[in-house]
């Protein structure tokens, strides 16, 4: 609702030190904890991303190379950056995985070892093209303490409604990307499957304390399930917003307020 006419960047050298690391962990509950105890301490890591199995095996099925730990069950990614060595903070956070049980540790020190290392996370929309005849990707948010009770949640929504499911995501912030896919089902199945398994999982995570959706926003995808989130004063409160700063209704017409 608003309009940019005038935008003032500061730009900021890159730091000229990165370090990134893979860890695999024997549960999703030791990767939660490691993240929880790693910004508890100040460490601020410019990325915390997590991979449960099953996007991992989508991920190998897509690359087609066997990635690192594959029998890790989770696998967390961790990028750290700063100007001078004591500053990346590695050490200290290897200290945190092990004490949380960490299967093992990968360090990528060059741009080829650090390419190499994201790429199973990087590719998994592509691989979910590729392979996924019909999926639908959700981007809902918990603490990030509660991901673990999300991740079961999931899977109990896949099993119920007869569908597969993988997640992966911003493990810093609580920011769980899910994939839903049709696999097997006929057309027809899939169509009122689909919204049920939505509603299913949306309501899981606002019990849980979070959100529908984190960094893409409702837009029409999320349009229908905004009440669920929103009660209606909330709804109504947005709607007179629209009309204060937008009162001929063009900015965006039609997209979640008529």
């Amino acid at each position: 609702m608003a309009i940019v006419t005038r935008i003032i960047l500061r730009l900021i050298p890159l730091p000229e030190l990165r370090r990134d690391l893979l860890v695999p962990f024997p549960s999703i509950d030791r990767a939660a904890r490691t993240v929880s105890e790693i910004i508890r301490t100040r460490i601020v890591p410019t990325a915390i991303e997590f991979m449960e199995r099953k996007s991992f095996e989508l991920a190998e099925n897509f690359t087609k190379r066997k990635l690192a730990f594959r029998d890790g069950a989770p696998h967390l990614l961790i990028t750290l950056d700063g100007n001078r060595q004591e500053a990346l903070d590695k050490d200290r956070v290897g200290e945190i995985c092990e004490k949380n049980n960490v299967l093992d540790i990968l360090i990528a020190n060059s741009p080829t070892a650090r390419d190499r290392m994201w790429e199973g996370r990087k590719c998994l929309f592509e691989a979910a093209d590729h392979f996924g005849s019909l999926y639908k990707s959700l981007d809902v948010v918990v603490p990030r303490s509660l991901i673990p009770t999300l991740i079961r949640e999931i899977d109990q929504v896949s099993e119920r409604h007869r569908i597969s499911a993988m997640s992966f995501g911003h493990a810093g912030d609580g920011n769980v990307h899910v994939l839903l896919f049709k696999g097997e089902l006929p057309d027809d199945e899939w169509e009122r499957v689909i919204d049920r398994a939505q509603r299913d999982l949306y309501k899981a995570t606002i019990d849980l304390g979070g959100k529908i959706t984190a960094e893409h926003g409702i837009g029409l995808l999320r349009k229908p399930f905004l009440s669920m989130n929103l009660d209606p004063c909330q709804i109504e409160l947005l709607k007179e917003l629209k009309k204060t700063f937008d009162p001929k209704n063009i900015l965006n017409p039609g997209k979640i307020f008529d």
